[in-house]
């Protein structure tokens, strides 16, 4: 495995890189990457030296919020989990890919569209990688016909919005940390209101349109990336050639996302899905540290969505109390943010899947200084699965981070890495990894919930559920964090 040059990386805030280090609160050495409009799309490929061919492919897509991240930066470095597929004699090919970011890969408004300018361009950028992959990976060893997604946050959010192409792209998809029912679809307005802010950011409002979509095309990277403000929001949207779909938790609980609205069902063989266990903690950053009224904050806006009753079943459930300071009223309010948008998601996927689906909980806490220490943190799992921070780990997480990476790259090569979720038989085999008692071992697979909870996951969220559909509360949490 010769070292590649890092090729550039889609324009993106400079610190991007400084932003993920703080999630993982462990930094690597930084490498000097190039930002290109023009010369981002390309790819990383990590291939092991041997004369085999028809090689399992993994093909990594990044999160970082559709709005930065890249294929080369160094916790994302394909290396030594190719080096231990070779160690197991289960040798796979490596591929990291790039796709546009933020407005550059999801701006959109009916005026862009009309002069020509695409709808959901990010993640066209991804589907053509995948297609590419196809095509040409048979000529560095691999097989186009087993191939492995392998998403993080919004990279897993790509992941399940891709499920809806007619065309196959992957034969398998593992989700980290991410669903569609995370990052939900743009409506029209919102596209149109975003395009509107940067329009009047940029100050060219008072030209006329084919002159202002043209001064937009030709205006440097680094003037757009300067003009946005907090408000602008550039993820997927709805429609377009894609023809994202707004999927609800009863869909994708009952199987019900079949056929044209899920043909992906057809095509993607088996998922691997998972969490982290306070994969909330990235929800912090959009609602900044505790502030005086954050409790009366979140009641107004889930009364507006479900009513006084709901509030009350909302805030009994997980302690959202105004008696509790600034500091525990936003604990409890993550607590609640966690659950519906990471561990529901986990588990209507799970058993709604026609095929086979494979489960895990990461549970190792973050041992490294930061707010979350002690916690099993947002994107923790990717530290550990790419096994870039083995040196900085005890002797017992290295195992964990081994026993992962021994895991994703059976279920790369077609092996069951451990029992299947069976909703119809209620086996609902987990694998957990980790535990915040060092006394249990590094990895285990239990049936959940059990009498144990040794998937120490919280049920409260599907107690909840019996009362208020999880649609409905995913519905509630998406206004509170819009500032509805």
């Amino acid at each position: 495995m010769d070292k590649i040059a890092s090729s550039p990386a889609s324009p993106s805030p400079p610190n991007g890189i400084q932003i993920d280090f703080s999630l993982v609160q462990k930094t690597l050495p930084e490498p000097h990457i190039e930002q290109s409009e023009k010369e981002c799309l390309n790819l990383n490929i990590t291939a092991p030296k041997t004369t085999a061919t028809n090689l399992p492919v993994v093909v990594f897509v990044h999160g970082g919020g559709f709005s930065i991240g890249s294929n080369a930066w160094p916790q994302y470095n394909f290396r030594r989990l190719v080096e231990l597929s070779i160690q197991e004699e289960s040798p796979i090919i490596g591929i990291n890919i790039n796709y546009r970011l933020g407005p550059f890969g999801f701006l959109y408004s009916a005026e862009l569209a009309k002069f020509g300018g695409g709808q959901n361009n990010g993640l066209c950028d991804q589907q053509t990688a995948f297609l590419w992959i196809q095509k040409y990976v048979a000529g560095f060893g691999g097989n186009p016909n087993n191939v492995t997604f392998v998403g993080e946050s919004a990279g897993a959010v790509s992941g399940a919005q891709h499920l809806h192409s007619k065309v196959p792209l992957f034969t398998r998809y593992v989700s980290m940390g991410g669903t569609n029912l995370l990052v939900k679809p743009l409506p029209e307005i919102v596209n149109e209101l975003n395009y509107g802010q940067l329009i009047r950011s940029l100050n060219l409002q008072d030209l006329i349109a084919e002159d202002r979509v043209k001064e937009l095309e030709a205006m440097p990277a680094e003037k757009i990336l300067a003009s946005l403000t907090p408000s602008m929001v550039f993820v997927p949207s709805s429609g377009g050639d894609l023809n994202l779909p707004l999927n609800n938790f009863e869909e994708i609980y009952l199987g019900e996302s079949r056929g044209d609205t899920h043909p992906g069902k057809a095509w993607c063989e088996q998922i691997m899905i998972g969490d982290c266990q306070m994969d909330g903690s990235v929800l912090l950053t959009l609602l900044g540290p505790p502030k005086p009224g954050i409790f009366q904050r979140f009641k107004d806006s889930i009364e507006r969505s479900l009513g006084a009753d709901g509030v009350e079943l909302i805030s009994q459930a997980y302690g959202i109390t105004e008696a509790a300071s600034e500091e525990g009223t936003l604990a409890n309010i993550l607590k609640f943010g966690n659950d519906i948008n990471f561990l529901a998601p986990v588990m209507a996927y799970a058993h709604g899947w026609d095929g086979n689906a494979f489960v895990y909980f990461f549970n190792e806490p973050n041992t490294w200084d930061g707010p979350w220490k002690g916690h099993a943190n947002h994107v923790l799992d990717i530290a550990y699965l790419f096994q870039n921070y083995n040196e900085a780990l005890t002797e017992g997480q290295r195992q964990t981070a081994i026993i992962f990476g021994k895991d994703l790259i059976r279920f790369a090569n077609g092996k069951a890495p451990w029992p299947v979720f069976n909703f119809g038989t209620k086996e609902l085999h987990a694998r957990v990894y980790g535990s915040k008692d060092p006394e249990k071992v590094a990895a285990r697979v239990d049936i959940i919930p059990g009498p144990s909870d040794r998937s120490e996951r919280r049920q409260t969220i599907f107690q909840l559920s019996q009362s208020i559909s999880l649609t409905k509360l995913s519905d509630a949490w998406g206004s509170f964090m819009s500032g509805n």
